[in-house]
Order: structure tokens, then sequence, then C-alpha cells
């Protein structure tokens, strides 16, 4: 089964770091063709590996843009040896992540505190992924304290607070 995953709300066209401070919106599935080899590498902790990817876009994208194409170009296979398949491996990936930023890439106070206000809701994310639904709720809170009343971080509250199950029940 193929599927094809759209970028949404996404036009073609240049982008720069803003646009991934909340997180990679493209995971793993890109392809860049680099005229300027003066681009930083991935970082070489493993620890990172499941978030080598946006660092290296924010690494990257500081004083330049991507040209991001409404294309499907790269295939991907799942499977469960995949780096993101175990959730609370990538919440401290994240955590890394964010430190590893935080000391490398010279961002402004404002992008600071969206990264650090979006890394908390990816996290409680996959806290309630994970069936962690306080452990979500306390992330949410962090955010919403970070970066004010964002109808992501609100929903993932609520979502936390019902549960699954009693969604599937609605639904």
């Amino acid at each position: 089964m193929e599927y094809h995953p759209t970028l949404q709300n996404i036009t073609e066209g240049w982008y720069d770091q803003n646009l991934f401070l909340k997180g990679n919106i493209l995971a793993c599935n890109y392809c860049i063709k680099i005229r300027d080899h003066s681009f930083i590498y991935f970082p070489p902790e493993r620890e990172l590996a499941s978030m080598e990817d946006w660092l290296f876009l924010l690494a990257n994208l500081t004083n330049t843009k991507i040209f991001i194409k409404d294309e499907i170009g790269v295939t991907m296979r799942q499977h469960d040896e995949r780096s993101m398949s175990n959730n609370q491996k990538v919440i401290e990936a994240r955590r890394k992540a964010v430190e590893w930023a935080l000391a490398k890439l010279a961002l402004s106070p404002e992008k600071k505190k969206t990264l650090i206000a979006w890394s908390h809701y990816f996290c409680g994310i996959h806290q309630y992924l994970d069936h962690r639904r306080s452990d979500a709720i306390k992330e949410a809170i962090i955010a919403v304290k970070i970066e004010g009343f964002k109808k992501q971080f609100l929903f993932l509250i609520m979502k936390s607070i019902v549960g699954r199950k009693l969604l599937r029940a609605i639904r």
C-alpha cells in the first residue's frame, strides 16, 4: 500500500528556519540539492539520530532558504526498527536535540521560545501516544506557559483528559 502524505497548508516556494522551529514538517522525506558546500553536516551524536534531519535543517537555514517543491521525490519504508518507533526514545532525543540547538545555533530569544514550547508539545504528543496522559498534559501546560494558548496545545490537553477510549466511543 502506498501512502502519499501532503504538507498541510504549505505552498510550493522558499522557506527559512522559522518554518522548522516548531518541528520538522518534512521528517526525513526530503532531498536537497546543495550548491554551497559550506553546509553543516548532521550532528554526530547517535542519541540525536531521530532528530538529525530536523537539526540539519535548523542549522543550515540560519542564513539561507530552502525551496519546497510540491512533488513526490522520495519513498520511505515504514518498519518497526525506525528511530521514531519508540516514543520514549523519541522524547529523549527531542530533549537532547533542543539542548544541542540552544547551545550550537544563534537563535533569537523569540526563536528559542518557539523552539522550546513546540518541543514540549511534540513530547506531549509522544507521551499521549504512549498512553501517558498525565505526562502529555504536563508537557502541553508547559507549552502554554511559554508560548500562550495555541489550539494545538489546548487540543492535546483536552484529548489527554478525555482519553482515547472515550474519544473512540464518541465517534
